[in-house]
């Protein structure tokens, strides 16, 4: 499986560390070696790893929907400080000052493909929230064509993920497995991402939430604008209960402390079921989220292009996600 970012050369550490140059437009980045973070405990703030582990970024537990205190783990688009040589690229953030290289300890994973980097990271910081939906957000029934979903007949790509396309990353957390896209944590309080390895820019990307497995406040969704230049990358996910939603942002050149970020969550307007559709639209201004073809919500787009990919947000206790069927539009 290739790594959340573009095939890129292995890259290490989450935070820190030097950037690989972008590819050209739709290019993939090399590989990118996998790299762990260890959690560390105390303040939440993130310290550069020794070595193979990286830094990364810890958030608490979300009280209006009973959210497990989630860490960064979503892979940046660039390299991490420390790097380590796989198909992928899986980030983690730690959450703590120092990080501990011990076994046994917990991390959050974010797959990218891009160098093979793997990140781990504690959930135990205190998120900054940018932007938090205040009211539910409204639905709008949309159509296929140019007019309406998926805004575009002119697609890149249709891959069922049934099994292993070598587009996309496969390794720790990740894989092709009994005819899905599978990820999974053991670790609770810690999240995932996989990407895969092409940069898009204007598009509208779609993939299928099969199933989600562990405890109700395990959310799983989509990863997009995942972006090696910026140094950031968003999440789109839903619980496994069905009720509520989360779109987080990881941003690796923000301060110690402010690296992952809650932009909004809320409840989502009816209760879905799995499997569900969850789409995401990036144009010159805007993101905007769809569920089952239906407008959900919005957030400005920082970012120009960048991969796209999967998440899971790992509950209260060791969770997995199925995804089928991923779609791009180039719009």
């Amino acid at each position: 499986m290739s790594s959340p970012y573009d095939n890129m050369p292995p890259q290490g550490p989450y935070q820190g560390g030097g950037e690989y140059p972008p590819p050209p437009p739709g290019q993939p980045y090399p590989p990118m070696e996998p790299t762990q973070y260890a959690p560390q405990g105390g303040s939440g703030s993130y310290s550069p790893p020794p070595p193979p582990p990286y830094q990364g970024q810890p958030y608490p537990q979300q009280q209006p929907y009973q959210q497990p205190n989630y860490a960064p783990g979503m892979q940046p688009p660039f390299p991490p400080p420390q790097k380590r040589n796989n198909n992928g690229l899986i980030i983690g953030c730690v959450v703590a000052l120092v990080i501990v290289l011990v076994a046994g300890i917990g991390l959050v994973v974010w797959a990218i493909n891009q160098p093979d980097d793997n990140r781990k990271t504690d959930t135990k910081g205190t998120p900054t929230v940018e932007a938090t939906a205040t009211a539910a957000p409204t639905e709008t029934t949309t159509t296929s064509g140019d007019n309406g979903y998926p805004f575009s007949t002119n697609q890149a790509f249709d891959e069922p993920l049934t099994s292993d396309t070598s587009t996309w990353y496969t390794g720790t957390g990740c894989g092709f497995k009994n005819g899905a896209y599978e990820m999974s944590e053991k670790e609770k309080d810690y999240y995932l991402m996989c990407s895969r390895d092409t940069n898009f820019t204007n598009y509208t990307y779609e993939v299928t939430v099969k199933a989600i497995t562990g405890a109700n406040n395990t959310m799983a969704g989509l990863l997009a604008d995942s972006n090696n230049v910026e140094k950031t990358a968003y999440m789109f996910v839903v619980s496994k209960d069905g009720n509520s939603y989360g779109i987080y942002k990881h941003d690796e050149g923000a301060k110690q402390g402010d690296q992952f970020k809650i932009l909004k969550e809320n409840d989502l307007p009816t209760k879905i079921s799995f499997p569900v559709r969850l789409g995401v639209k990036a144009d010159d201004s805007e993101l905007t989220f769809f569920v089952e073809g239906k407008k959900l919500t919005s957030i400005p787009r920082e970012s120009s292009k960048g991969q796209i990919g999967t998440s899971i947000l790992c509950g209260s206790s060791p969770s997995t996600a199925d995804f089928i069927n991923a779609k791009l539009w180039n719009l």
